[in-house]
């Protein structure tokens, strides 16, 4: 992972916080519409901006990486299954 793949990771890891932070707004301050559509956009960017990881990557040295990967991606397919459940329950 070269100096772009890390930036792509930082992003990442910061507009995971940010999310994470505007969920917690939601609790804290009331419910605010823009907060939670902020907060979705936060996590569906993580998932675009997270760099992929190579095949060829097969170092104890990317262990790491797979659990980020895991964290990131979470949220996002916990959104992306609930508007599929959303979706699959309109068509009945």
């Amino acid at each position: 992972m070269g100096l772009i793949g890390f930036l792509r990771l930082m992003l990442s890891i910061a507009l995971m916080a940010t999310g994470c932070y505007l969920i917690y707004d939601l609790f804290a301050n009331g419910f605010d519409f823009v907060v939670l559509i902020g907060s979705f956009a936060c996590f569906t960017i993580v998932h675009f901006i997270k760099p992929k990881r190579d095949a060829k990557q097969e170092s104890d040295l990317f262990d790491w990486f797979d659990a980020f990967d895991f964290i990131l991606d979470f949220p996002f397919k916990v959104i992306a299954m609930m508007l599929r459940t959303l979706s699959f329950l309109g068509k009945d």
